[in-house]
């Protein structure tokens, strides 16, 4: 047998190898940019879903706020992880601070309401509190409101007493 074939031969067998494993990394490359790119829209989706929500409550509580007498019941998809919303009133707080202080269950949003910070609404992943909002003058009954969100959605009632929104469940 000549030489030359049995170099061809093998020649062909490690040009082969070299194109699976060139294959195999580009199709690694290919994963690996295909997951982060879902991750990615993920996160933004689940911003965008807080964006909505955050918008939304503060919209309807502005809007609310003027017209006495009219109650709304609104339902907000918030998505992600949220276990609950919870509302302090903004209204006339200083009146009755302590009565509120004393309601408040979880010590972050206490110390929230004691530092005289103006966030009224929070909200909790897991019992772990993740952002806070200002959502403009509310008024809840008892000072402190917590609402569960079930299947990403919450149910709050509002009710414009002229300056203020009264925030209930629904």
């Amino acid at each position: 047998m000549p030489l030359n074939f049995l170099c061809s031969k093998k020649c062909q067998i490690s040009t082969q190898i070299f194109i699976y494993v060139i294959a195999i990394i580009m199709f690694s490359f290919i994963l690996l940019y295909g997951y982060n790119a879902i991750t990615g829209f993920k996160e933004r989706s689940e911003e965008i879903t807080y964006i909505k929500f955050k918008t939304n409550l503060i919209s309807t509580v502005k809007r609310i706020s003027p017209d006495y007498g009219t109650l709304k019941r609104e339902e907000f998809f918030i998505g992600g992880e949220y276990s609950k919303v919870c509302f302090v009133q903004s209204y006339k707080q200083e009146d009755n601070r302590p009565a509120i202080i004393t309601r408040i269950s979880d010590n972050v949003v206490k110390d929230s309401v004691e530092s005289r910070d103006t966030s009224n609404a929070f909200l909790f992943k897991d019992n772990s509190l993740e952002p806070s909002l200002e959502i403009g003058k509310i008024n809840v009954s008892g000072g402190y409101l917590c609402i569960p969100v079930i299947n990403g959605k919450v149910r709050i009632e509002f009710e414009g007493k002229g300056d203020n929104t009264l925030i209930s469940t629904w």
